[in-house]
């Protein structure tokens, strides 16, 4: 027992050493969004029928990585394993997924941007489907109650002509829905976008707010990824430079409270690590 709490032990210490070291590489900063834009969703059906997007969305493409070849010396190798490697059969689940009770098609991709950048979500009456081109709310039996496109959605807000990367989540605990893209592909435009509804209705009013993605403008956000809690909306990052490098990585923390009230500028701490 005693040897046992030993080894406890010095695993623990281990950890928080290798804690604090990995500490040493993450900064912080604290800062607030641009200005709230409130906005009901018949503003933005009318605003999407009069300004019919036909801008090609392309994302800058990131360089290609070659993987580095290592050479190998025959004469060093001790040992080489030359029999071939035989997977187990698999043996069917016991209990199968049950059938879709229903099928019906959600939002076709327009051909206008590459990638589509497919996310979609279910709330408690509707479904919402996002891509880098358009947004479209359904109902549970796929009648399609809007369809409006990504610029229309965020129009008003910095950054509505650019945005791609979209991710829609519905909000148990609160009954809301979430929205959240990047927008522009470059250091001097790029922003993290944020939305979230005032009911558990997406047809209803929603605030909207733009958090500049680099306060420096030397680098551009890209492939956002979203988790949330009862208290906070976090929305994780990959950063690269102007020429397309990848430079590290970033985590924004907001309060989900703020962004349901509709503040005025919602205070975030982003956290980047590299």
């Amino acid at each position: 027992m005693t040897k046992n709490r030993l080894l406890i032990s010095a695993i623990l210490i281990q950890f928080l050493i290798a804690g604090f070291s990995f500490g040493q590489d993450i900064k912080g900063t604290v800062g607030f969004s641009d200005k709230v834009s409130k906005v009901s969703f018949d503003e933005i059906v009318k605003y999407d029928k009069l300004h019919p997007d036909t801008v090609i969305k392309m994302k800058k493409p990131k360089p290609k990585f070659i993987y580095p070849e290592f050479p190998i010396d025959e004469s060093k190798v001790i040992y080489k394993h030359t029999e071939k490697w035989e997977s187990s059969p698999v043996s069917p689940p016991k209990d199968p997924s049950p059938l879709p009770d229903l099928e019906f098609m959600g939002l076709g991709d327009n051909g206008m941007s590459i990638p589509p950048d497919v996310h979609g979500a279910a709330g408690l009456d509707h479904l919402m489907i996002t891509l880098n081109t358009q947004y479209r709310i359904q109902d549970k039996t796929g009648g399609v109650v809007s369809t409006v496109s990504s610029s229309s959605f965020w129009s008003g807000v910095p950054g509505s002509g650019g945005v791609f990367d979209p991710r829609v989540y519905f909000d148990p605990y609160e009954d809301r829905w979430i929205v959240v893209s990047v927008s522009g592909s470059s250091p001097s435009t790029s922003r993290l976008m944020v939305a979230a509804s005032e009911t558990s209705d997406p047809t209803g009013n929603w605030n909207r707010y733009a958090i500049q993605a680099t306060p420096n403008n030397s680098t551009w956000m890209d492939f956002p990824c979203v988790g949330f809690n009862k208290n906070w909306v976090v929305v994780s990052g990959n950063i690269f430079s102007s020429g397309g490098s990848f430079q590290n990585n970033i985590f924004f923390i907001i309060k989900k409270e703020d962004l349901y009230n509709g503040v005025p500028s919602v205070q975030y701490t982003d956290l980047t690590y590299g």
